[in-house]
C-alpha cells in the first residue's frame, strides 16, 4: 500500500514536473534540434548568450542553445544533429571568459533530460565523486523533479521580456577591484573537462568541413570585468587562440562583447527586448557573409 501510494505520487510528480517544463527554453530547443530541416545552414549553438541571435532573421538557421549549457552539452548536441545526418555549413558557439573552468559534472541541472544525451561512460572518468555522479542520475531518471526548485526558472527566464530574471538583483554599476592579476588564475580558466570537450567537437567540425564560428556576445562592462577579477581577459583570449584555433582554417572568431552600452540590456549580459536582438542579428549576419564570401561559400 505504502509502495503503491509512493510511486503514484511520484508519477504524479513527475507527470506535472514534464508538463511544466515543456514550456521551458530548454525542451523547446530539444523539439528545434530533433526536428532540423535537412537543409539547414547555421546552427546557433551554446548558453542562453547565443538565444541573443533569431535564426527567423538569418537564413535556413536553427538556434538550440539552451541555458546554463556546458561544453560538453554542446558537443552531445552537434553530435546528436551530425548523426542525424543534418550537417550546417556553420557552427556558432559562445566564446566566453570562464566558459573553459573546469566543473563538476556530478550533479548537473537538468539532469532529467541530459540523460538522454550524455555518454555517461565518458563523462564518469571526470567525475569527483563517482558515487554521487551515479546516484544523480539514476534518482533523476526516477523522479525527475528532484531538483526541480533550482530548475525552474527556465520556465519563467524564457517567457519574454516580462519572465522572470535570473540575475535581476545583480547590480549592473561599475566593477572596482584590487584583485592582483596572476598567471595561476589565468591558468585555472582551462579546465580538463572542458578542454577535453572543445577538442572533440573541434576534430568533429574538421571532420565534417563545418566552419566553427565563436561568439564573443555582448554583455556590460560590470558583468565583463566581474568574470576576470584575478586575470587579463585579453591574455586569457590570446592563450585560448594559441591553444585551439590559430592554426584551424575551419575556426573564425567574432567580437560584440563591447558593442552595446548598459542601456540594451535586461540585466548584465542578455540583451533586452526583441527589436535590440534583430538588430544584433542582422550585425551578425553581414559578419558572416562576409565569411561566406572570403570562404568561396556564397
Amino acid at each position: 500500500m505504502v509502495i503503491s501510494l509512493f510511486l503514484g505520487i511520484n508519477l504524479g510528480l513527475s507527470m506535472l514536473f514534464k508538463t511544466v517544463m515543456s514550456e521551458s527554453q530548454l525542451i523547446k530547443a530539444d523539439t528545434e534540434m530533433k526536428i532540423l530541416p535537412n537543409d539547414t545552414e547555421l546552427l546557433i549553438m551554446g548558453n542562453s548568450h547565443s538565444l541573443a541571435l533569431l535564426p527567423a532573421h538569418l537564413r535556413k538557421a536553427s538556434n538550440i542553445s539552451s541555458y546554463g549549457e556546458r561544453i560538453h552539452q554542446s558537443y552531445y548536441k552537434l553530435d546528436y544533429v551530425l548523426n542525424s545526418n543534418i550537417k550546417p555549413h556553420y557552427v556558432v558557439l559562445n566564446y566566453d571568459l570562464g566558459q573553459l573552468r573546469d566543473y563538476s559534472v556530478d550533479n548537473q541541472n537538468y539532469q532529467f533530460y541530459w540523460n538522454n544525451l550524455e555518454n555517461l561512460k565518458e563523462l564518469l572518468q571526470f567525475s569527483d565523486k563517482r558515487a554521487g555522479f551515479i546516484f544523480n542520475r539514476l534518482i533523476s531518471f526516477i523522479s525527475p523533479y528532484h531538483d526541480g526548485e533550482t530548475e525552474m526558472f527556465d520556465f519563467f527566464f524564457a517567457r519574454g521580456d516580462t519572465g522572470k530574471l535570473r540575475d535581476k538583483d545583480v547590480d549592473m554599476s561599475e566593477v572596482t577591484t584590487t584583485s592582483m592579476k596572476s598567471d595561476s588564475c589565468l591558468e585555472e580558466q582551462f579546465g580538463d573537462l572542458p578542454l577535453y570537450f572543445f577538442d572533440k567537437l573541434l576534430e568533429r567540425i574538421v571532420k565534417e568541413d563545418i566552419q566553427l564560428i565563436l561568439v564573443r556576445f555582448p554583455v556590460t562592462r560590470n558583468y565583463f570585468l566581474s568574470q576576470s577579477t584575478c586575470y587579463s581577459p585579453l591574455d586569457y583570449y590570446s592563450r585560448l587562440l594559441s591553444k585551439m584555433i590559430n592554426k584551424n582554417d575551419n575556426i573564425r572568431v567574432l567580437d560584440y562583447h563591447d558593442v552595446y552600452n548598459d542601456g540594451y540590456f535586461r540585466d548584465p549580459h542578455h540583451l533586452a527586448g526583441e527589436s535590440i536582438r534583430v538588430s544584433f542579428t542582422q550585425k551578425f549576419s553581414l559578419d558572416l557573409d562576409s565569411i561566406a564570401n572570403a570562404s568561396g561559400m556564397h
